[in-house]
Formats: structure tokens, sequence, C-alpha cells
């Protein structure tokens, strides 16, 4: 019998009621201009995170660009982790401000509060905590260190949507926050992001940026449409008859299907296009996603749990939880030796595992080499070498999870 592929970037929360949303948008493209679900979703975040204002934006690196273009005088230090994607330090540079790195905390993948402090100079102005993972940074002694020197706070929740520190959602302790709908993200809507605002400075300057917001164009959205119909016929038929490869391969040359980064941000260039919303149907799909999250993120942290418990072996480091955070575990890391055997090994028998991040900044390009010096952060340049995500997305059954542990326990179940 041919196994289904478990691929953890493809689309991983895509279910058919997506499917069958996406087709009823197709065909009802007199809606596409509309606003409702938009303000739907603004009005989401605006309730369940108590912020001063919100903003719909076409990605979560636009949404960044955007907040901190609200924040920065030209030459601004703004810290950020190692650890992280090219395109943190990309928005950071188009606003105007200076990236500096600080290493993480190898148990948790997240800043190291004593990196931190150590790198705050005259020049430093903000703060972006990431929560890699869904996994809750230490922000009690992160918001003491910004208080302290009278640093902004903006936390990244791209991985993080409905994870908790002390009981209170991310996105509701810094001055402001951005999430992504990316689609491999918490929840999807193929592409799209928000930014709020907690701060009451930063969130009045929204209604000028609201202002510069432009629709996205009707070929982009017919695009974002048939991504969840590419993806949901693919999948299955991945290895049969090589159908679903030719799907992907006709997808991609209608360029309905694309790399994550487009070649313009592989060079640190802005896109012409970052100004922009999201579409209302998008909206809509992200919308139809929250309602499900609570119960996906469950999901999340039961299979995370398993790898936890069956795959405790000494050659296999996991994270460290503590007692007050609930991660969400959007991926669930763990760090061994060789993670190259076991990516190639997974991929022989139709599974696709992560590698975020095996380089400081990922993707490792020449550009990144520019913002980022070898030797900077050695917690997160060692760490980036032992690095496997393992997949934890809602649609995994039960067999599914017991092939990704058989695979992991083949390579290091015995050492």
């Amino acid at each position: 019998m041919l196994k289904k592929l478990i691929a953890i970037d493809a689309s991983p929360n895509l279910i058919a009621e997506d499917v069958a949303l996406s087709l009823k948008e197709l065909f009802t493209p007199w809606n596409w201009t509309n606003k409702n679900y938009l303000k739907q979703l603004k009005d989401y975040f605006l309730e369940h995170h108590q912020v001063q204002d919100a903003l719909i934006t076409q990605s979560g690196r636009a949404a960044l660009y955007m907040l901190l273009s609200t924040i920065l005088e030209p030459g601004d230090e703004v810290i950020t982790q190692a650890f992280t994607c090219l395109v943190v330090p990309n928005a950071i540079v188009w606003a105007g401000g200076v990236p500096v790195f600080v290493d993480i905390d190898r148990k948790n993948y997240n800043i190291d509060p004593v990196s931190l402090e150590k790198k705050i100079t005259s020049k430093t102005k903000v703060v972006i905590v990431q929560h890699t993972f869904g996994i809750p940074a230490p922000l009690d002694e992160i918001q003491r260190i910004c208080k302290q020197h009278g640093l902004i706070l903006i936390e990244d929740c791209a991985h993080a949507l409905g994870a908790e520190y002390d009981g209170k959602l991310l996105g509701s302790y810094g001055d402001g926050a951005i999430f992504s709908f990316n689609q491999d993200k918490v929840v999807s809507g193929v592409s799209g992001g928000v930014m709020v605002a907690k701060n009451k400075e930063i969130g009045d300057k929204f209604k000028t940026l609201e202002t510069k917001l432009q629709p996205p164009k009707i070929s982009s959205i017919f695009k974002s449409l048939l991504h969840p119909l590419v993806w949901f016929l693919a999948l299955p038929l991945y290895e049969f008859l090589k159908i679903g490869k030719g799907i992907i391969f006709v997808a991609w040359k209608m360029r309905i299907l694309g790399n994550t980064l487009t070649p313009a941000e592989q060079e640190g260039k802005m896109p012409k296009e970052i100004l922009q919303t999201m579409s209302n149907c998008q909206a809509r799909l992200v919308l139809q996603g929250l309602k499900r999250l609570d119960n996906d993120n469950i999901r999340r942290a039961e299979i995370a749990k398993r790898y936890r418990n069956e795959l405790n072996f000494p050659s296999i480091v996991h994270p460290k939880l503590v007692d007050n955070i609930k991660p969400i575990f959007l991926r669930y890391p763990i760090q061994v030796e060789d993670p190259q055997k076991l990516l190639c090994l997974a991929r022989k028998n139709g599974i696709i595992l992560g590698k975020w991040y095996n380089t400081p900044i990922f993707p490792w390009n020449e550009i990144a080499k520019k913002y980022y010096s070898l030797g900077d952060c050695p917690v997160a340049e060692e760490v980036g070498k032992k690095i496997v995500n393992l997949p934890t997305y809602p649609r995994l059954n039960d067999k599914q999870v017991d092939r990704i542990i058989k695979i992991v326990k083949e390579v290091y179940g015995n050492k």
C-alpha cells in the first residue's frame, strides 16, 4: 500500500474544509474586493490580545517591516536573535535599522537574556523577541531588561499563535507584535500577516500606514486560492505514477507555488508589493483556521508529548520546558549528531523533516553573510549543526506519528 507523503512544510495545516472554501471563493470572484472578513480578522486580534490597534498585511515580514518603520530612525540598532530567518534582518534594514544579533539559550532556542544585556548600546532602540517553534521566550527577564534600558519590545509570534506565558497570550506582552499566516505557519491563509500595537503612540501611527496599503492583484488572489487545491491533490498522489510530482511541477511553472523567499528578498531587496493587505477571501481562510486553533494546538502538544516520551534517549536533546509556559510546537525541535543521516533516511521513507535553523540566518547566502559574522553567536551556530524539526501538524494521524518515531529510533534509539 502506498504511504502518503509526510511533508513538514507543504501546507501542513490544510484540511478538506479549507479546499472546499478555496473552491467556493474561486467561483465567487465578486466577493474578492469586499472587506468584511478582513474586518472580522482585525477584530479577532483586538479582542484576543487586548491591543491598541491591529493592521492586516500581505505577510508576516511585511508586518514586521511596517511595525519597525513606525519606530525607527536611520541608524537605530535593533537587537534580534541569531537562529532566525533572513526575513527578520531584511525587515530591520528596510525600515532603516541596523540588526544586532544576540545568542540563544540552547535549551529553548530563544534569546539568552545574558547575551541580550551584553549587546545593548546607546544606539539600541528595539528588541525583537522570537518565540521559536512556538516555545515562549523568558519574557519576565526580557521585559525587565527592556524597561531598565528604555527599549521598545516587539514580539515575533510567527511560530506562536495561541501560545501562552504566565497564562497570557503571546503577542500581548510587547509594545507591538507580528503574526504570520504563511502556508507553513500555525494558521494558514497561504500568505498574510498582522501587526498589533499595545503602545498607543505606535498604534496611532497605524492609521497613516493603513491609508498606504493597496489590495492584492487579482492574479495573486487567484493563485492563492489554487494553492490549497494543488497540495490537496498532490500529496496523496506524490509517488503514485508520479502524478503528485507532476502536479507540483506544473504548479511551480505557473507560479502557484514558489520559494518562501523571493529572489529579490534573497538579495536583501524589499519587494515592490510589500505595502499590500491580504485579500478578503484569504482572511476568510484564516478565520476558518482560527476556529480550529485551540483544538489544533492541543493536537500539536499531544504529538510533541509522544516525541518527548518515546524518543527519550541520551543521544537526543529535547527542549527544556518550564512550568509557566504553554508552548504550541509549530514544529518539535531535537538536537542530534549527524542530522543529515536522519533527514536522508526519513526522505527515503516518504518523510520530509525540517531544518529550521541549521545556520545562524536561514537561508545562509551572501546577504546573510553581510548581516552576520560567524563566531558572534556560538551557541546558535552549534545548535544549528544539530537541529532537526519533527512535524506536529494537526492532520497527522497516530500511524503517521508512529512512522516518524520509528525512523528516529532507527538512527538514534540504540545510542
